[in-house]
């Protein structure tokens, strides 16, 4: 969205315009404000499923990007985040560990056994299960971070035009 500066000229002249600015400041503003509180509560969460339930939350309070959006070939398979299940988020494919929904992930026993050697610098006593919702839990404060830098970059450029 092009900021236009609001001087008188532009408030009687391009009404709409300047309404649908503050209307985007204000969206812009609630990220902000939201953000650090979804952070912190992924952050403390501990398994895949009270991320998911953030990821919602997330989702419908209006943080959104391609990211942590429906895709039908990514991580998230679904039509609709908000009514996202278990079964059509898909995680691992990374550190030799095979693709699996929260759903498997969940019920998986093995899951629950260490890591064990590895090449990449994971502690080998930490769990897989633990190791996937740090996967999870990553994916989203990292999108929830950048959306809300995306804010901050609108909102000081909107204060320097107006």
């Amino acid at each position: 969205m092009e900021i236009i500066k609001e001087t008188l000229w532009n408030r009687i002249f391009h009404r709409e315009e300047i309404k649908k600015q503050r209307e985007e400041k204000h969206r812009q503003q609630h990220i902000i404000d939201v953000a650090g509180d979804f952070i912190r509560s992924l952050e403390e969460s501990k398994d895949l499923t009270t991320i998911l339930r953030i990821h919602k939350d997330i989702w419908g309070s209006g943080l959104r990007n391609r990211n942590i959006g429906p895709n039908p070939y990514g991580m998230f398979r679904t039509n609709n985040i908000a009514e996202m299940k278990a079964e059509e988020v898909m995680l691992g494919n990374f550190f030799g560990l095979f693709t699996y929904s929260i759903a498997v992930w969940e019920k998986n026993d093995s899951a629950k056994q260490p890591f064990g050697a590895n090449t990449y610098g994971i502690d080998p006593e930490k769990s897989v299960y633990d190791v996937i919702v740090g996967q999870y839990r990553n994916h989203m404060i990292n999108n929830v971070k950048a959306i809300r830098d995306e804010a901050e970059k609108f909102i000081k450029e909107y204060n320097e035009k107006c």
